[in-house]
């Protein structure tokens, strides 16, 4: 994108001028040592290419200056008509720094020879040349191009569609940052479809991740394991570490923890970071294979020295919970935070924890809990959600919003969350943020049961020990606390 001439953005007529536009590029590059237009964002990119003016050279003549401009001229009319009068322009100018500005007070950060810059520019020059022996310039009908924000936009969903790995770093940013229009939502998923009906990994990995969060698409575990059962067939082996994590946990299909362990040596043979990691964690605690805490604790060393930083977050829940290490909660704490400011979703969660409950030589900080747990929320982390929800809730490190915990409880719930049962059970018992209704109150909590969570067991043993929201039955109510007990 850094080097696409504005009419190749919009997808009009393309000719020898688009290769000339490509070449000023270069050139300014080769001067300048970095391109004309660069952003991130890809989007703003695109739009810089269509709108704004090249940017100065520091340092260089006035008639380099002239040449780069005249080559970056948004208007394909405007550009040197062939390479042969690029070849007389440029062996005009002298790019020596004499009669220019002197070069101590040129940026230091830029790389500024002159004659790396002679030579680069006159080679592409010249490979140009040749190239273009036999095309015969611009037809003279040509017209102006014309630019608009909408297409733009749609050069940039049909490079999302495609699998352009800036696209989809700038598409999964807009996102998390809230900074999607309706109308880009609609482009977005539109984009993402067209990329999966092509067999595009990266797209169906994507959509899944859009499925997981309820974003741009309905909540949905089970499409969101069918995406990324697709980008894993396609060769996606972040895909497939991936869908070993939703086998770990049962989301979207059914719990097999062998299953698991399979696809994350599978992705883990192909080179996967994250898979490895999984690898040691399953070794940690026996999930899908026999536990082997030193062979774990080897690979979380291992891939830290990597720059692996989930391989750091594990190695502060090993000095958290003495897992082959003594405990350590202040060296734990370091290595979350280094994971979590690397982008690691858990690492935040168990900051947000720590916060929340304190422990010897740190003090319990409801506010700084609340913006960790936030943190991994937006970072995609489910358990988190449900801790924002019931700060929401509570009013635990924000005010509370109970009406905003209700609607996160319940997105949560269509994905078999337990916090979620537990949390739309504990509202409806006691009629916060909507009215109170123990039939509904029961049904959450019976959900939550079967789910495993332990206190919704205990809430369900009370319902049915007083008639909540069900016939009254000591009996079962005894049943249940047996199971707590056992």
């Amino acid at each position: 994108p850094e080097y696409l001439a504005p009419e190749r953005i919009l997808k009009a007529e393309t000719t020898s001028a688009s290769d000339i536009y490509a070449l000023g590029c270069m050139l300014y590059e080769a001067s300048e040592g970095q391109p004309p237009f660069r952003n991130k964002d890809i989007a703003y990119l695109l739009q810089s290419q269509l709108k704004s003016p090249p940017p100065s050279v520091c340092g260089r003549p006035a008639a380099l200056q002239s040449l780069i401009d005249c080559l970056l001229a948004k208007d394909p009319l405007r550009r040197p008509k062939s390479s042969k009068q690029l070849v007389q322009r440029l062996s005009a100018i002298d790019l020596t720094l004499k009669d220019t500005v002197p070069v101590k007070a040129l940026p230091k950060t830029k790389s500024r020879s002159p004659f790396a810059a002679l030579l680069v520019s006159a080679l592409c020059i010249f490979v140009f040349f040749f190239a273009s022996q036999k095309q015969e310039g611009l037809p003279q009908e040509e017209k102006t191009v014309s630019f608009s924000q909408a297409e733009i936009q749609r050069q940039y969903y049909f490079m999302l569609a495609k699998g352009n790995s800036k696209a989809m770093s700038s598409f999964f940013e807009r996102l998390l940052k809230r900074q999607m229009t309706p109308d880009d939502k609609k482009f977005a998923v539109q984009a993402l479809k067209e990329g999966v009906g092509r067999k595009v990994a990266i797209c169906a990995q994507a959509l899944g991740q859009c499925y997981v969060r309820g974003e741009l698409v309905e909540l949905s575990a089970k499409k969101a394991f069918a995406m990324f059962k697709l980008a894993s067939s396609w060769g996606n082996n972040e895909a497939t570490t991936t869908m070993a994590r939703c086998y770990e946990s049962g989301r979207g299909v059914g719990r097999n923890r062998t299953k698991a362990f399979n696809l994350y040596s599978l992705a883990a043979k192909q080179g996967n970071k994250g898979a490895k990691v999984r690898l040691g964690v399953c070794y940690l605690y026996g999930v899908g294979t026999a536990k082997n805490k030193k062979r774990a604790i080897k690979i979380f060393e291992e891939e830290a020295l990597e720059k692996n930083f989930y391989a750091l977050h594990m190695l502060g829940q090993c000095y958290e919970k003495g897992h082959g290490k003594t405990v350590n909660m202040m060296r734990a704490m370091n290595y979350y935070k280094k994971a979590a400011n690397n982008g690691i979703d858990e690492a935040a969660e168990r900051l947000g924890k720590m916060y929340e409950r304190g422990f010897p030589g740190l003090k319990r900080c409801p506010e700084t809990s609340f913006h960790w747990y936030k943190r991994s929320y937006e970072m995609g982390n489910v358990g988190a959600w449900a801790k924002v929800a019931r700060c929401y809730e509570r009013g635990v490190g924000v005010k509370a919003d109970p009406q905003k915990a209700i609607k996160m409880y319940k997105k949560l719930a269509k994905l078999n969350v337990k916090e979620a049962m537990l949390g739309l059970g504990r509202c409806y018992e006691k009629g916060i943020g909507v009215p109170q209704n123990p039939q509904k109150a029961f049904y959450y909590f019976q959900k939550g049961a079967k789910l495993g969570s332990y206190s919704c067991i205990e809430r369900l043993a009370y319902c049915y020990d007083i008639g909540f929201g069900c016939i009254r039955n000591p009996l079962k109510a005894g049943k249940l606390r047996t199971k707590l007990g056992s």
